[in-house]
């Protein structure tokens, strides 16, 4: 109660297996011991969005073991609230490869470069995460080729590390707080489309099991063109 600092062994013992402290000294009437640690949060824990029960009890030699309620010592206990916040996010962007001045698509087979980034930007794991291309499934014209990195610029390995289904590319593997994830390739553009002469759209979805925020047309996922 006078600010002093015990001591480990001298003033008191700690069994970190049980979590039992016990003093060394007696405790002088009106006395009052402060015990202040500090526990780092798992990412389980963020994930998992529960609140961190913690309970505490106390006994003495002389302290009545029979207490109002029923149990055999003085307790207890907190509740801290663990805010969740998944959040994914997809960012589309093109580059021009075509014949033309400063790359512009000037004829067939010219090709737009596309690279699609998805990042964790929540604080929780993400699993179950879909991205959803009109452009992946191709044709017999367009024949499209992923390659997709990570944040370290490993490449991913179809099969390994993520399937790819008609327009749907799913990651196998839960994405961690803060990875991100770079797929790259290119689009042959088509006389047809040439011929149209109208700008050529090419949207991308990103959803995950955890991720459901509301965009401004009411749907519960992430988009980008």
């Amino acid at each position: 109660q006078d600010g002093n600092t015990l001591s480990l062994g001298t003033d008191y013992t700690l069994n970190v297996e049980t979590g039992t402290l016990t003093l060394v000294n007696a405790m002088e009437v009106g006395a009052v011991y402060k015990i202040t640690y500090s526990y780092t949060v798992t990412q389980e824990e963020i994930d998992a969005g529960e609140a961190i029960p913690n309970a505490v009890s106390v006994v003495s030699n002389e302290d009545s073991t029979d207490n109002d309620d029923g149990t055999t010592d003085e307790q207890d206990s907190t509740s801290t609230p663990i805010t969740s916040h998944p959040d994914i996010a997809v960012d589309k962007r093109y580059a021009l490869s075509g014949s033309g001045d400063n790359g512009e698509i000037t004829k067939a087979g010219d090709e737009i470069d596309y690279v699609i980034v998805v990042k964790n930007e929540g604080n929780t794991t993400l699993t179950g995460v879909t991205v959803d291309d009109a452009q992946f499934s191709g044709d017999a014209t367009h024949e499209i080729t992923l390659v997709i990195t990570d944040a370290d610029g490993n490449t991913l390995e179809s099969g390994v590390d993520y399937a790819l289904t008609g327009d749907t590319l799913t990651f196998l593997n839960d994405m961690e707080v803060g990875a991100t994830y770079k797929i790259s390739y290119s689009y042959a553009v088509t006389q047809d489309e040439l011929d149209n002469g109208s700008a050529i759209l090419n949207a991308v979805t990103v959803t995950s099991n955890e991720d459901s925020p509301t965009n401004q047309d009411g749907t519960t996922d992430e988009e980008d063109d």
